[in-house]
């Protein structure tokens, strides 16, 4: 029943939001870009467990970008984002570490402002504000913060240069940092290619017949997607994927306030994806997830750390995807 409700809730929020027009997101260089056409996105994911002493676990999270004004050459949008990952017990990180919560939950605001100045080139700033904690804005040390400046110049016919400042005090490598950097956006229809070349990310978009594609990201050292698609007919597309991700919380009460609570997985996927509705599409997919264990540091690791180790499971997701 408390699953139910949670993901009934997390609708109705979309069903208020929605009022206001939405625009794509795009999680890997969010903020760098400030989108044209409305969107929401909605998923649910469940991975039961396979021992005893393990969790199941519920993830809800609905995205929604929603332009809020447009001028011949400004472009002002809103950015709405509300996760809840929930455990069915609380396991301790350790012998004598923390107790992981049961309920953690993430939410940011933000807001993205993009001047064209010609066809190709152009400029944009973003900031975001949120909370992500077992209790939302416990205090200042559980508010996550993003800001983003980025300049956008043409090379050659096709392609070029983004130029970019980020900060965030939530992010899995490099946090608390001003980071510069610098991407080469590569644009190839006549190869089916599209690709974001930077330090230090990478994504590849690739499409080399109308029935086949492929796309990878790499966003740091430890966030890695890959997947390989295929259509099936015109309105039915299979799948299969890789992830290696994380996720990251302030969790209220913790002694050194430069620690964050961080779920590290990795999951191979099979999917489908086809159309309900003109704007509406669905995306059903289960997986099997592995490497899954949550610890307490101040950054990312990939070993070194004590966690609470979780058994390989299965799991499912559900994602719906609407365009305004």
């Amino acid at each position: 029943m408390r699953r139910c409700a949670c993901a009934f809730w997390l609708l109705a929020w979309a069903g208020l939001s929605a009022r206001v027009e939405a625009a794509e997101n795009n999680d890997l260089f969010s903020g760098m870009t400030a989108p044209l056409v409305g969107s929401m996105d909605y998923q649910v994911r469940e991975a039961p467990s396979r021992r005893s002493q393990d969790p199941d676990i519920l993830e809800n999270r609905i995205r929604g970008n929603f332009p809020l004004a447009k001028a011949s050459s400004d472009t002002w949008t809103l950015q709405q984002d509300l996760g809840s990952f929930h455990l069915s017990a609380s396991p301790t990180i350790g012998p004598n570490g923390p107790t992981i919560p049961r309920d953690l939950w993430d939410i940011e605001t933000g807001a993205s402002f993009r001047r064209r100045i010609t066809e190709r080139r152009g400029w944009g700033l973003s900031a975001s504000v949120g909370s992500a904690s077992d209790e939302l804005y416990h205090g200042l040390h559980e508010t996550t913060l993003k800001a983003t400046g980025n300049y956008h110049m043409p090379s050659g016919r096709d392609n070029s240069w983004l130029f970019f400042l980020a900060y965030s005090n939530n992010r899995h490598f490099a946090n608390n940092v001003p980071f510069p950097g610098a991407a080469y956006l590569v644009h190839s229809p006549k190869y089916g290619l599209d690709a974001v070349i930077g330090l230090p990310f990478l994504a590849v978009r690739y499409k080399p017949v109308p029935d086949w594609s492929g796309r990878l990201s790499v966003f740091g050292p430890n966030n890695v997607s890959a997947e390989l698609a295929y259509r099936i007919s015109s309105p039915l597309e299979t799948y299969a994927g890789f992830d290696w991700n994380q996720r990251e919380w302030l969790r209220a009460g913790r002694s050194d306030h430069a620690q964050r609570l961080f779920f590290d997985e990795k999951r191979w996927s099979l999917g489908l994806r086809f159309p309900l509705r003109k704007s509406l599409r669905a995306d059903l997919s289960g997986g099997y997830e592995f490497n899954r264990r949550m610890y307490e540091d101040t950054r990312a690791r990939s070993s070194g750390v004590l966690a609470a180790d979780f058994a390989p499971a299965w799991t499912v997701r559900v994602r719906l995807s609407l365009r305004l």
